[in-house]
């Protein structure tokens, strides 16, 4: 706290300018806050650049952060700057009976203007803005609390006195300040309401059929996959900083105690072991169910920070060893030539499953968890079951995932049934969510 000054908070600028980093994607938490005003306290409003770099100071995290409160302070502070440099030039108007704005919109102080403006804007809760659309119904509740309805009143007697020189002062009046308003909205629109489309797009895809993600939107899936694995990594982080720590094993801590009165010198603590989990993902490219393969891998490989060993196989009429290729740095093209290379086929599952046996059935022990995702459908082939009863007797665990609704488990050439016996867990992952959802719990729950 600075001595001597008191920090008022969730008053003035920097309530406004907290609000719209949050909805810029900014996390920020009530000690960041606290920072926060106990900076503008020390440094103020006036010298622009200083205050940035106090802001940045005590309320970016990172990199991304910092880019972020220096756009959002440009924009949010642009408009305070532009308005303290404007000098009020009064003038000589003759009475209206439009009210107080309109009086003071004919003298021309722009500055006044501007803050009755800006007091309108609050009182119709114009930062509670979230979506474009909006826009017209914020500027009418503006004008109306300005007194818009007065205005238009004396423009009708003025046509009808015919009085043109005052008539087109009044209707240049009332345009500008329209345009001014329809300003003042905009950039609180841009302030708040820029990441709500986002966010209700990310929603939808999130949501939405795995298989029915268009092309256009695969990149946008794509990040929002990152952001769920940076989600589920920081879950799992916490767990295990959680564990380290343990809980208090009294029992412990008061035997130990009693050679010395039963005052307790040292604390002794219960913990509980949370390993790195490793993970073997089997994954079916066939053009059936590549597009859900491929948000697997993304989420697996963005993982890498909680997983201790991940391997990756991709098939379809063939088993191929796919992670040198997707331990480079750009997944995504990773991705592309890992498609390119066994994609699109004609899948057989058995025949997958046979030359996992033969060349790689040795990296799996008991604390591997083995994922295959697949719709099941073999082709008419023979499943190989003896095989993955063999892998599930050998791994931690195995689980299918299959984006396939269970209904359809089973039907025509599917081995879904045979292939849930022999499968530690079965679960369908026909969206995002629903895959976000299985990991999770994977990481979470012990098999």
């Amino acid at each position: 706290m600075i001595e001597g000054k008191s920090v008022p908070l969730a008053e003035g600028p920097l309530a406004g300018f907290l609000a719209a980093l949050r909805h810029a994607g900014l996390t920020i938490s009530p000690a960041s806050s606290i920072d926060a005003y106990e900076a503008v306290a020390a440094v103020g409003y006036r010298d622009r650049e200083t205050l940035r770099d106090a802001l940045c100071v005590t309320l970016a995290k990172s990199q991304i952060d910092e880019v972020r409160l220096e756009q959002c302070f440009d924009r949010f502070f642009s408009h305070h700057v532009e308005t303290s440099d404007r000098a009020a030039k009064p003038r000589e108007t003759a009475p209206t009976s439009g009210g107080g704005f309109a009086q003071l919109m004919l003298t021309g102080d722009s500055v006044m203007v501007d803050a009755q403006i800006a007091k309108a804007a609050r009182t119709v809760g114009v930062r509670q803005v979230q979506y474009g659309f909006q826009r017209n119904i914020l500027v009418g509740r503006i004008l109306r609390e300005l007194g818009m309805p007065d205005w238009d009143r004396d423009v009708a007697q003025l046509v009808d006195t015919g009085d043109d020189e005052d008539l087109a002062e009044w209707q240049a009046t009332r345009n500008a300040v329209i345009s001014k308003v329809k300003a003042v909205v905009d950039r609180q629109i841009d302030l708040y309401a820029s990441n709500a489309a986002q966010q209700i797009r990310e929603e939808r895809l999130a949501d939405m059929d795995i298989a029915a993600i268009r092309p256009e939107d695969r990149q946008t899936a794509i990040k929002l996959v990152r952001k769920m694995a940076k989600a589920l990594a920081s879950q799992h982080s916490r767990r295990r900083k959680r564990a380290r720590r343990g809980q208090l094993d009294m029992r412990k801590t008061i035997r130990q105690a009693m050679p010395h009165e039963g005052i307790p010198f040292q604390l002794y603590w219960k913990q509980k072991s949370v390993d790195r989990p490793k993970f073997i993902v089997l994954c079916d490219v066939s053009r059936s169910v590549v597009n859900a393969a491929q948000f697997l891998l993304v989420l697996m490989y963005s993982l890498n920070e909680v997983v201790d060993q991940l391997h990756a196989f991709a098939f379809s009429d063939r088993l191929e060893d796919v992670g040198r290729l997707l331990d480079g740095d750009d997944i995504d093209v990773a991705i592309e030539q890992v498609l390119r290379k066994v994609g699109f086929g004609s899948t057989s599952y058995g025949d997958a499953f046979a030359q996992f046996d033969e060349k790689y059935m040795h990296l799996v022990d008991r604390h591997t968890s083995v994922i295959i995702l697949g719709d099941g459908r073999n082709n008419y082939g023979d499943p190989q079951l003896d095989i993955l009863d063999r892998i599930r007797r050998k791994s931690r665990r195995v689980v299918w995932l299959n984006p396939e609704a269970e209904r359809s488990w089973g039907t025509g050439d599917s081995e879904m049934p045979a292939y849930q016996r022999f499968s530690s867990m079965a679960r369908t992952c026909g969206s995002l969510n629903e895959l976000q959802a299985v990991i999770g719990d994977m990481l979470r729950a012990p098999p």
